[in-house]
């Protein structure tokens, strides 16, 4: 049976009634796309909602009948007395039993959350920094600041019965510390949990990050959650597929694009050319010759343009650059 979420289990049953509203219909298909549930799983949650009577519309939702609807398909379940039949009759009954089993916990839980706070569905709050980075303070007091482009979405029980963001794009948080509640953030491969602690996250296209500046978080893989790493200030670890990397932070530049500057030491210029290709959103290439020399770099840039920096690079390495449609290469 499937592991559903809190907010995903009462969308569910908002569909079900037939009044989803177009954001949580939003968020459940980007759940059943980060989770591989497929239309027809959900299918199961139909047939069964439609043999039980649609139980959650009415005024007192009693429990024990759902739970006949159960004991009836158990009943019904018969297995058949040829080995090929018994096989696929077993299979049939049990998901057709787990299936209804989860709809009567969705349905008991929902029925309580709308009758008891009056409240019809499930709202979803969702920050975006569309043309800058942008500071805000989350309801628990924890203090986010997201990189331009970046999103987090969270629900109306966050600070109060839960802690749980979905992150897209690089972030810093500095998370207010309440033991009773983890603070967790889900981004498209793992799950990071926290207490109290600081921290930065870099969401990308083939891997996620997080860099931890003060205190613990527990990291871990969200599809194969027995993967998973304690990382302490100073470390930061990394997960690409479903391999995790740890390792002491060497990268001085993790929060330039909050600060603004940039610092290089006898850096490798493949290093440079990488953090500058992230910082300034452009692809920055070396040639061929330059991709396996010892060329280094020792600079600091300071909220300066692009081309600027890439003056400064050739005037310090005597290398020159030429600028593409969507790129630059270095020479």
């Amino acid at each position: 049976m499937m592991v559903i979420p809190d907010n995903i289990k009462a969308i569910i049953v908002n569909r079900l009634r037939g009044n989803i509203s177009p954001e949580e219909r939003k968020a459940l298909e980007d759940w059943q796309c980060q989770q591989s549930v497929g239309d027809e799983e959900l299918a199961e949650y139909d047939k069964v909602w439609e043999e039980s009577g649609n139980l959650l519309s009415q005024p007192h939702f009693d429990i024990a009948k759902a739970w006949q609807c159960v004991d009836q398909q158990l009943k019904e379940a018969r297995v058949d007395e040829n080995a090929g039949g018994r096989v696929v009759r077993i299979r049939r009954y049990w998901r057709g039993a787990a299936a209804a089993a989860a709809i009567i916990l969705v349905a008991a839980g929902s029925w309580l959350f709308f009758h008891q706070t009056g409240r019809q569905q499930v709202t979803l709050t969702k920050v975006t920094a569309d043309a800058t980075n942008k500071y805000f303070r989350l309801p628990d007091s924890s203090l986010v600041l997201l990189r331009k482009g970046a999103t987090i979405t969270y629900s109306a029980a966050f600070g109060h019965s839960d802690r749980l963001l979905t992150l897209s794009g690089d972030a810093f948080f500095d998370v207010a510390p309440y033991e009773k509640i983890p603070f967790r953030i889900q981004t498209e491969r793992a799950v990071i949990k926290v207490l109290g602690t600081s921290f930065v996250v870099n969401n990308s296209v083939n891997t996620d990050r997080v860099v931890v500046v003060t205190g613990k978080i527990m990291f871990t893989d969200k599809i194969k959650p027995e993967n998973k790493c304690i990382v302490s200030a100073k470390e930061e670890i990394s997960i690409t597929g479903h391999t995790l990397e740890k390792k002491n932070v060497s990268d001085s530049n993790y929060l330039a694009w909050q600060t603004g500057i940039l610092r290089f030491t006898n850096t490798p210029l493949k290093v440079v050319v990488k953090e500058l290709s992230s910082y300034y959103g452009k692809t920055i290439k070396l040639n061929d010759t330059l991709k396996t020399g010892s060329v280094t770099l020792t600079a600091s840039f300071g909220k300066q343009p692009l081309k600027e920096v890439l003056e400064e690079i050739a005037v310090i390495t005597g290398l020159q650059y030429r600028h593409q449609e969507d790129s630059v290469t270095i020479y």
